[in-house]
């Protein structure tokens, strides 16, 4: 999310950064984005109008939070890297992940913090398994991650926007950061190397 907002200026655009944002304005986002949710879910047959009114109801935001205390600078590029980490994780830990017996009919996965009954690991076999995890796929043609307002892919400030980004990320920026793994990928060359290149078909 963007601390602020772009507005046109000429052949540019020029930032307006927000004001501090209190804890009354972020409950009411909160807020407005769980009757909305509930709202599209009704629309879209996935919950029954009896059920969005009954978690209307429920305290402590409804199962929604947002939380606003996150905050990365534009020269930070190590939290920049963290947040992609974060954003690129699995859906689960390797580590936490074993056979149960030698015939390799069940699987033992260890939870990384207790459920609400005390369960700490979960038993299950191998198409259980492959049930659970095919959940995280989302479906064909569908972008797991969607950009809004000044971000979006026809918007027309769009160029704009990004431009201006870049040129002051590398303005701010510390130059030791600058060789970040994340900055070496990003200016890393696709040139092949000699094994990698496919043998040309001799001519005729």
């Amino acid at each position: 999310m963007i601390e602020g907002l772009y507005e046109a200026a000429g052949e540019g655009v020029r930032f307006q950064p927000a004001g501090q944002l209190s804890e009354a304005a972020i409950a009411q986002v909160q807020e407005r984005v769980r009757r909305r949710v509930l709202k599209a879910f009704v629309r879209w047959g996935l919950l029954e109008a009896e059920a969005r009114d009954e978690m209307l109801g429920w305290q402590h935001g409804g199962g929604f939070s947002l939380d606003a205390s996150v905050r990365i600078e534009a020269p930070d590029r190590e939290g920049l890297e963290r947040l992609l980490r974060y954003c690129a994780r699995p859906p689960l830990a390797a580590g936490h992940l074993q056979w149960v017996d030698a015939r390799h009919e069940q699987l033992r996965y260890r939870l990384p913090k207790p459920l609400a009954d005390g369960t700490t690991e979960l038993v299950l076999t191998s198409l259980e398994l492959l049930e659970r995890l095919s959940a995280f796929i989302p479906p064909p043609r569908i972008h797991r991650h969607r950009y809004y307002g000044v971000l979006a892919p026809n918007a027309p400030l769009r160029p704009a926007v990004t431009a201006l980004a870049s040129q002051q990320a590398l303005a701010d920026a510390d130059p030791a950061t600058l060789s970040s793994p994340l900055n070496e990928a990003a200016g890393a060359t696709s040139k092949p190397s000699p094994s990698d290149e496919k043998p040309r078909r001799p001519a005729v």
